[in-house]
């Protein structure tokens, strides 16, 4: 049974089970403008591009503070039947837990008419894997999640409901978005490479009407993205890298998932 912790429950993480992750000392990564205020993120959740999750998190500790993360990811293993499903547990790592904003939390929930789900999570890497990172760079931060079908077809009225109810609590200048997603599953070179490029039209001028080409496993993560976006005045986002499990590793050729690394935000005058 799942230890509790405060109103759910306390899911382990990678780094609460002693894994690791390869320590990559070259990879591609362009730093945000001097003066970037990112909102937004979009991040893989694949532990092999644990030091690219690591160098995102420090960049963003650079560019600005933090309270919650809200975190839109996939529902990976299909552990709950709803459209987008939540829960009020938190995360174990090393120095402590990474407590839920439930208030957050119970206020999305209401306004998607869900209900919150541990059991969804225990297992979601698509969530846990973020979490040492954010414990190691915003000690202090809580977080609040969502995990959503992210494949085609696409529930569009469930999408829009799932972008009512997150929008309008990211105007709260604290909270950051962060979608976790992979792109381009199941290629190789040449099919990734331009399965790559169509994603990039969209990641490069993000709106509610493009994000349909973001080939990636949380669709309605980006319609958020692109949502949000459009209600930014002079948006800009922000590719600090492309890469893929191939080149990270040097395995699986001919079944390659790639990787976008982004902020979404404006540049201060």
């Amino acid at each position: 049974m799942q230890p509790k912790h405060e109103e759910g429950a306390l899911f382990s993480t990678w780094e609460s089970r002693q894994e690791k992750y390869p320590v990559l000392n070259d990879f591609p990564w362009k730093p945000a403008l001097f003066g970037f205020f990112p909102v937004a993120g979009i991040a893989s959740h694949h532990l092999l591009t644990g030091s690219m999750i690591d160098r995102f998190f420090s960049d963003l500790k650079n560019l600005r503070p933090v309270a919650t993360f809200l975190i839109i990811s996939p529902l990976h293993w299909d552990l709950d039947e709803q459209e987008a499903v939540s829960t009020f547990g938190t995360w174990a790592t090393s120095p402590g837990a990474v407590e839920n904003n439930i208030e957050l939390s119970r206020r999305i929930i209401e306004g998607l008419r869900s209900r919150p789900n541990d059991s969804a999570f225990l297992y979601e890497h698509g969530v846990a894997v973020f979490m040492p990172f954010i414990k190691r760079y915003f000690p202090e931060a809580r977080v609040s999640v969502l995990a959503v079908p992210g494949e085609p077809p696409v529930n569009m009225s469930r999408v829009l409901q799932i972008a009512g109810a997150v929008l309008p609590e990211l105007e709260a200048k604290d909270i950051f978005l962060l979608v976790s997603s992979d792109f381009a599953h199941h290629g190789d070179t040449q099919t990734s490479r331009k399965k790559d490029e169509i994603s990039r039209g969209f990641l490069e001028n993000p709106d509610s009407n493009s994000w349909i080409f973001a080939g990636c496993d949380n669709r309605p993560g980006m319609f958020v993205y692109g949502s949000l976006a459009d209600a930014i005045p002079g948006a800009k986002s922000c590719i600090l890298s492309n890469s893929n499990s191939y080149s990270i590793s040097g395995e699986g050729e001919t079944d390659i998932t790639s990787y976008f690394f982004t902020f979404l935000g404006s540049v201060s005058e």
